[in-house]
């Protein structure tokens, strides 16, 4: 058996940032398979009427616990155990963010602050930036440099 020939239509709309695109079948010109699983044929009205809907801006990225956070920093090479909880807490501090409900926002000063570094200071400001100081520091570390200041040198 062949295929069924039908009329299609094709509805495409846009507004304010949002689209939409859907296909219907509504005819069928020429009969096949449809006879043996039935296709399901619409039944446009003449008038085509647009409801009001409400749309909120959803954010790119689901809000983190400071648990959540850490572990990200640290998946992403971007902390030491020894800095991760302080800079949680500074960002709270400065208000670059709030804690609801156990999740962390962005607060419009720290959209703000970010747009602005990232800006000014795109080489310091990135992922990869910070993972290579981290492994400097890493390196500094494990070599075994005594961070005692003694007669305003540093000995190691």
């Amino acid at each position: 058996m062949r295929e069924a020939q039908v009329r299609r239509f094709f509805l495409r709309f846009s507004l304010d940032g949002f689209a939409a695109e859907r296909d219907f079948v509504v005819g069928i010109v020429e009969h096949g398979f449809d006879l043996v699983s039935p296709v399901p044929v619409a039944e446009l009205p003449e008038e085509l009427r647009l409801e009001p809907r409400e749309f909120r801006e959803v954010p790119a990225a689901l809000p983190l616990t400071q648990g959540e956070l850490v572990a990200l920093m640290r998946e992403r090479g971007l902390e030491r155990p020894s800095t991760d909880a302080r800079i949680v807490e500074t960002l709270l501090e400065r208000r670059y963010v709030v804690e609801r409900k156990g999740f962390l926002f962005p607060t419009k000063l720290g959209r703000e602050v970010h747009v602005y570094l990232v800006g000014k200071f795109p080489r310091w400001t990135g992922e990869e930036f910070t993972r290579e100081l981290e492994a400097r520091m890493d390196a500094v570390e494990e070599a075994g440099w005594i961070t005692k200041q003694c007669s305003g040198k540093f000995v190691r």
